[in-house]
């Protein structure tokens, strides 16, 4: 009896024990580990260095480009040019059929002869009696009418034909002999070689009054091999009413002569009106989203273990440098490799660029 009591009382000790460690076990809370800190690399947003300049993209073209008409309709005869020939002053490059005009010239002059000629006989009836002075008034006023349908004719005649206005080059043709053309309906294109090249390039609002005529601007070509420097000849008073923008014209001072007209240039200019507002130089790839002048990025919080998104203005984007006009703070540190793999929060590790551990983050 004495045993069984023995054995009775390990059990419930034993029970005892085995409750405690567990209800230990309820009580302990269980850590899970939080999820793994994603690497990326970042930079400091400094002041950009070349931010009171300008930059544009325009188009080139001669001083002096006109499209040419006949002033009459007809059936062309005749177009000696093509595009890129060279044009001399008062050179005749297209002429229309001369059959209507010539007939039409023949019935005006018909009748301005025979209203002449009843001009005569009513001034001399008049001299002599037999007619009142409103007869002969009559007489004078269909003259003038008879002459000036003639004089309108003989205008007309001129512009049969189209002639060079100055030295220069075909730049297009948009017509081909025996075919009707309207008046008014171009035919030919053509522009001045003497008077030198112009980039037209539109200029913000915010911009544009910083700018002066005679300001210094360095424009690059693909077919050249360095600037071509120009200057601001000429600023529009008016914005586009679809763009919003101004236009600047600006002359090349010694244009290569592998430029031509139609070609696109990027300038920059040096305006002579300063700039009060420092800007600050990001590289373009910290961007996350972009619209227009607003975008977002990643900047670093003071703990430098996560980033919060922030909204920022853009001047421009420059190379692969983005230029921030509001947002920012010189010294504030950008999330820039791995900024597309992260949200607002996440836990991140600070590593070199050139980490292969940066290389292999996955795609969520």
């Amino acid at each position: 009896m004495r045993f069984l009591v023995s054995v009775v009382s390990v059990i419930l000790i034993g029970l005892v024990a085995i409750v405690a460690v567990l209800r230990g076990f309820r009580d302990t809370p269980i850590e899970t580990p939080g999820p793994p800190a994603i690497p990326v690399t970042v930079v400091e947003a400094r002041p950009a260095g070349n931010a009171d300049v300008i930059e544009a993209t325009g188009m080139l073209a001669l001083k002096r480009e006109t499209p040419l008409s006949f002033k009459v309709a007809g059936v062309i005869a005749s177009l000696t040019v093509r595009a890129g020939d060279i044009i001399k002053t008062d050179q005749v490059l297209a002429s229309l059929d001369q059959t209507e005009i010539t007939a039409r010239e023949r019935e005006a002059r018909a009748q301005l002869d025979l209203v002449r000629k009843e001009d005569e006989r009513s001034a001399e009836l008049y001299r002599r009696g037999f007619v009142a002075a409103g007869r002969v008034d009559n007489s004078k006023a269909a003259l003038e009418r008879a002459q000036a349908a003639f004089d309108v004719v003989h205008f007309d005649r001129r512009w049969t034909e189209l002639r060079a206005p100055w030295d220069g080059v075909v730049l297009n043709r948009f017509a081909e002999a025996g075919e009707i053309v309207a008046p008014g309906h171009p035919v030919l294109a053509v522009g001045d070689t003497t008077g030198g090249f112009n980039l037209m390039a539109p200029i913000a609002d915010r911009d544009v009054a910083r700018l002066t005529v005679g300001d210094r601007a360095d424009v690059q070509f693909a077919a050249a091999d360095a600037p071509v420097t120009g200057r601001v000849a000429r600023l529009t008073a008016k914005a586009d009413s679809r763009t919003g923008s101004f236009e600047a014209e600006i002359a090349l001072d010694k244009p290569p002569t592998s430029l031509r007209s139609g070609m696109i240039g990027d300038a920059t200019i040096h305006p002579s009106v300063g700039r009060t507002t420092a800007m600050l130089a990001i590289p373009a790839e910290a961007i996350v989203e972009g619209d227009g002048e607003r975008a977002t990025v990643y900047v670093l919080k003071a703990d430098g273990a996560s980033a919060e998104l922030r909204e920022v203005r853009l001047s421009r984007l420059e190379g692969s440098q983005a230029l921030v006009r509001d947002g920012l703070s010189a010294g504030e540190r950008i999330v820039v490799s791995g900024a597309a793999y992260i949200r607002a929060g996440d836990p991140l590790r600070i590593v070199e660029a050139q980490s292969a551990e940066l290389r292999r983050i996955p795609r969520p």
